[in-house]
C-alpha cells in the first residue's frame, strides 16, 4: 500500500465512526489576576514591614529597593522577583536597630514564605487563565500548616524570652532551616 491509498482509508475510516461526546465539569476557579494581586499585596505587605523596622537613614534606600522588586513583581510575576523582596526584607532585618537579631524575623519569615508561594502560582498561572479553587485548597494545605507553626513558634519563643537573646537567635536559625528543608523539597 502507497501513502495515499494509505491516507484514503484512514480517511474513511475516520469518517465511519463519529467522535465520542465529551462532558467536562469546571470547579469553581480563581483567575490569574487574582493571584497575581495577592501576591504583589503580599510582596508589599513584606516591604512596608522592613522598611519600618529600618532606621531613618536608610529608609530611602529600603524604600528604592523594595519599590524596584514590587515593580518587577508587578510586570513579571515569578519567583526570582519575589526572593529579591525577601532578600531587600532580610537585610532590612539585619539593619534595624533590634539586630542582630529582631523579633520581627517571627512574622516576616512566615509572609515571605508566603510572598514565594503566591508568586510561584502567578508565574505558572497567565492573568487571562483559571485555577480551580480545590487545586489551590490541596496545594495550599501544607503552605497554611507551615506558616501557622511558625507563626505559633515565633509567638512561643517572643512569650518566653523578652528581649535579644542567644535562645532567640538559635530558634531563628532553625526556623531558618525549616523554611530551607521545605522549601528545597519542591
Amino acid at each position: 500500500m502507497n501513502v495515499s491509498a494509505e491516507l484514503r482509508s484512514w480517511r474513511a475510516r475516520r469518517q465511519e465512526r463519529p467522535l465520542p461526546v465529551v462532558e467536562v465539569d469546571h470547579a469553581p476557579a480563581v483567575p490569574g489576576v487574582v493571584l497575581r494581586v495577592v501576591c504583589l499585596a503580599l510582596a508589599a505587605t513584606l516591604v512596608v514591614s522592613a522598611v519600618s523596622r529600618v532606621p531613618q537613614g536608610i529608609t530611602g534606600l529600603v524604600w528604592l529597593a523594595g519599590g524596584g522588586a514590587l515593580a518587577w513583581l508587578l510586570l513579571r510575576p515569578g519567583r526570582a522577583p519575589a526572593a529579591i523582596t525577601l532578600c531587600v526584607a532580610a537585610v532590612s532585618l539585619l539593619a534595624s536597630p533590634a539586630a542582630p537579631f529582631d523579633p520581627a524575623v517571627w512574622w516576616t519569615a512566615p509572609l515571605g514564605y508566603a510572598v514565594l508561594r503566591t508568586a510561584w502560582w502567578a508565574e505558572q498561572v497567565g492573568p487571562g487563565a483559571r485555577v480551580e479553587v480545590a487545586a489551590l485548597v490541596r496545594a495550599g494545605g501544607r503552605d497554611v500548616v507551615v506558616v501557622a507553626a511558625a507563626l505559633v513558634a515565633g509567638t512561643l519563643v517572643t512569650l518566653l524570652v523578652s528581649g535579644p537573646s542567644a535562645v532567640l537567635v538559635a530558634a531563628g536559625g532553625g526556623a531558618l532551616v525549616v523554611l530551607v528543608v521545605v522549601l528545597l523539597r519542591r
